[in-house]
């Protein structure tokens, strides 16, 4: 995983998420938030917890690839998960809460990195 100064701005760029998305559904009610445009398409609400979620995983295989001899690069289904992890009945604010704090420590992590670390890669 080759960083180059320039990418240094995508840092920025995930930690002014949470802020963006507020301000992105801003004044939408509950109804909206919840709605789907049809019906294999999710709604904002599933697609923010899918970030969620995916900040969990995408944290987990980080962690996973800098400390193991040679790592195995998983998946995870995401229509899965939206579905079994009832995604559309979560609360707002707790949906928020969750991708807050994810991001707040794999940020942490992502900052600290260097060197070898920034090399390294799964299988």
């Amino acid at each position: 995983m080759q960083v180059r100064q320039s990418d240094r701005d995508l840092l920025a760029v995930l930690a002014d998420l949470v802020s963006a998305l507020v301000k992105a559904i801003r004044g939408l009610d509950e109804r909206r938030l919840r709605q789907r445009e049809a019906p294999e398409k999710w709604s904002i609400l599933e697609v923010i917890q899918h970030l969620a979620d995916n900040e969990l995983f995408c944290g987990w295989l980080v962690r996973h690839t800098l400390t193991c001899d040679t790592p195995q690069i998983q998946d995870y289904d995401q229509d899965v998960w939206a579905r079994e992890l009832r995604y559309n009945d979560m609360s707002l604010d707790g949906v928020f809460d969750q991708l807050r704090a994810l991001r707040s420590v794999n940020l942490r992590l992502f900052r600290s990195l260097g060197g070898e670390q920034l090399e390294r890669c799964g299988v």
